[in-house]
């Protein structure tokens, strides 16, 4: 198992791992459908990993690891993105299938299981979870520190690699569209305030990709910025009912490791007593600068809009 954080680089780590492999592999995402429709995007990639001649059809995914097994060659399996089949299956009965395949079907198949929902892949390692014991390698990717990250601008004095780690944070994804060469405020101009950057839809998009409640994720967002914040004065500036939405939104985003709790040491896991924080450098100096004054980044461009930080 792999997981960590979207665009942490768990896919590149996978493929070059996998290219010192001698068996064939194949890739696939899950889709956010049916179990069905998993079934038929999975075989989609058989054939086009010439392990499948043509589409078959099969009634269940047992159904097909079972056909994989019996074949004469072994092969690696990748399945990226797991928690989306769980989040639109039942998610318990998704963990007995693959159960049942590990412990049944894979004598010919080596079979990887990656995702982004850190509380969701962390639950596959639980007791209680019908995958529990499953595995024989897990890794948890995380984030590069501040040594990892600055290898992306090794000429920089140190406090430039400390101003550029503070606003960019240790995504591999975010620190390869950095110029080494150029400013921070060239760097800030070319990507976070760029509406046409990957930088910039990363972080305006990835509560999108993987958070349902967008708004609410946002606003939450909004209110912290680059601050602690106690749940009461989340609760207050957002003006929600007290019904419990507000702290199960609160944990989603803590499974996926986007926010922080921080709790007195005699009240681990206290709402009422924690403070929150946003845990990734990146989205922190969005959601302080940038979410607030997009419609003015939109009208202006970034040049102007980086007078106003």
């Amino acid at each position: 198992m792999v997981y960590g954080k979207r665009r942490v680089g768990k896919t590149t780590l996978i493929q070059k791992a996998l290219k010192s492999s001698s068996y064939r592999t194949v890739y696939f995402e899950c889709l956010k459908g049916t179990m069905q429709d998993n079934i038929s995007g999975f075989v989609q990639e058989l054939v086009r990993a010439k392990i499948l001649p043509v589409p078959l059809n099969f009634g269940t995914l047992q159904d097909v690891f079972a056909y994989l097994n019996a074949l004469p060659e072994k092969i690696v399996v990748v399945i990226d993105e797991y928690p989306y089949l769980k989040a639109m299956n039942d998610s318990a009965t998704v963990d007995s299938i693959f159960q049942n395949i590990i412990d049944n079907r894979l004598v010919n198949i080596e079979l990887i299981l990656s995702g982004s929902h850190i509380g969701m892949m962390k639950d596959a390692l639980q007791e209680k979870n019908a995958l529990y014991g499953r595995f024989a390698v897990t890794i948890k990717l995380n984030e590069l520190n501040y040594l990892e990250a600055a290898k992306f601008y090794p000429d920089k004095t140190p406090y430039d690699k400390a101003a550029h780690y503070a606003v960019f944070g240790g995504s591999p994804f975010v620190n390869q569209a950095l110029q080494p060469t150029a400013t921070i405020r060239e760097n800030i101009i070319s990507t976070i305030l760029n509406p046409m950057s990957a930088v910039y839809l990363y972080a305006s998009q990835l509560l999108l990709s993987d958070y349902s409640v967008k708004i609410n994720a946002e606003r939450i967002f909004s209110v912290i910025g680059n601050g602690k914040k106690r749940y009461t004065e989340i609760e207050d500036k957002l003006d929600v009912k007290k019904t419990g939405n507000l702290s199960k939104q609160i944990k989603s985003l803590i499974d996926l490791e986007i926010i922080a709790r921080n709790s007195p040491i005699n009240k681990i896991g206290d709402n009422k007593k924690s403070t929150f924080e946003i845990n990734d450098n990146l989205l922190r100096f969005y959601f302080t600068f940038i979410y607030k004054n997009a419609s003015a980044l939109q009208v202006w461009g970034p040049n102007h809009s980086m007078m106003s930080i």
